[in-house]
């Protein structure tokens, strides 16, 4: 017989691992899976491979945390080290499933566990990663140990099927979509208003502002953004674009600006920590990605009620549904043609379409819905 605690915490008297590369953070979509596996009842270890004890405290999002202090050349190549380390600790902490975060883990976990006598705890792929499987010598690594994962957990179905494309020796049964969702209610209310938050940028409290959030990388596609803007201002003189992050393409971008003339219609911000309670300052905002899979900072517009123009690439459409404008990958004049329809639109129809994205979001990416996706992913019996 099935008992009320049973349904409710339908994983009590499990024992997960998760095991994270990286010691000096734990990312949010993680820590998201986390909370969810422990409110469904298992007891959870967190076994970062590099970091010290001293850098993360213990958390609500695990009842246990290790960290083994490996240093990034201890996890390449063979990683002898590494495995003899998490070998050590898979002996003393008797876990039934092990949730690797990445390739690194991954492949950690499964050479760790090769020799040991008695049942094997499950290994499941976490692969956050729209391109995770670009990799031709990664492919031949998961296809050499195909038959050790228990199961592969994407954030979206667009990356479960860019997988199946890749490495048609993955079972599909296997690949298990669990999204990413956001505290939305704490979310707003640390956001800035719009003035102050324009205020902190530094920009006109008049203009068109047309921003973006993201790490500068090729991937990420800024030049189009920029490229768009010469054709907005020349249908929106108080077009201005603001960029938030910095990364590999800084100097690139900064050279395109200056080329285009628009450095004074351009504002580079750099890194901002918590950019997302900047996000009322924009009346658009802009993602020209072309490669992201789940990208959180989507699901921060829509919560900003900031209506949005993204790339018609990787997991965004899946995130985003029919909720904003979609324009296809590499084109500089489709995103302005999408960012001058936003643009002609008065204040309050702006306002609807944020409100329209925002509601979407809050009823389809929640935290249910990853716990429920995790209990599939899970659930070993099926």
């Amino acid at each position: 017989m099935t008992t009320n605690n049973e349904h409710n915490a339908p994983f009590v008297g499990r024992k997960v691992m998760y095991i994270l590369e990286t010691g000096n953070r734990i990312e949010e979509n993680v820590r998201q899976q986390m909370r969810a596996i422990r409110i469904l009842g298992a007891r959870l270890t967190a076994c970062c491979l590099s970091g010290y004890e001293c850098d993360i405290k213990p958390d609500k999002e695990y009842d246990h945390l290790i960290k083994l202090g490996l240093s990034q050349k201890q996890l390449s190549g063979n990683r002898f080290r590494a495995v003899l380390a998490l070998r050590s600790i898979l002996k003393t902490d008797d876990n039934d499933t092990l949730i690797c975060n990445q390739y690194k883990a991954v492949t950690t976990a499964i050479l760790a566990t090769a020799f040991t006598l008695g049942p094997k705890p499950k290994i499941v792929a976490l692969l956050r990663g729209y391109n995770a499987l670009s990799s031709k010598s990664r492919r031949r690594t998961y296809r050499l140990f195909s038959r050790r994962l228990s199961g592969i957990i994407a954030l979206t179905a667009a990356q479960k099927q860019h997988f199946l494309s890749l490495a048609p020796f993955l079972q599909p049964e296997k690949i298990h979509v669990v999204p990413n969702h956001l505290d939305y209610d704490t979310l707003r209310a640390n956001m800035l208003p719009r003035e102050q938050a324009r205020y902190k940028l530094g920009l006109p409290q008049n203009a068109l502002v047309i921003g973006c959030i993201t790490r500068f990388d090729s991937l990420k596609r800024i030049e189009d953004l920029i490229g768009a803007m010469p054709k907005v201002l020349a249908r929106e003189p108080r077009g201005h674009l603001s960029l938030i992050g910095k990364g590999r393409t800084w100097e690139s971008n900064i050279k395109q600006i200056r080329e285009l003339g628009l450095t004074e219609h351009v504002t580079l911000h750099g890194y901002q920590p918590n950019a997302s309670r900047l996000l009322k300052a924009f009346d658009i905002f802009a993602f020209p990605s072309e490669a992201d899979n789940f990208a959180r900072v989507l699901l921060e517009a829509m919560a900003a009620e900031v209506p949005i123009v993204a790339v018609d690439a990787g997991g965004t459409p899946e995130v985003v549904a029919s909720n904003v404008h979609l324009v296809p990958p590499r084109s500089s004049h489709e995103l302005a043609s999408a960012l001058l329809k936003v643009a002609v639109l008065n204040p309050q129809q702006r306002l609807e379409l944020g409100r329209n994205a925002y509601y979407y979001a809050k009823t389809t990416h929640t935290a249910l819905r990853i716990r429920n996706a995790l209990q599939q992913a899970l659930d070993f019996k099926q």
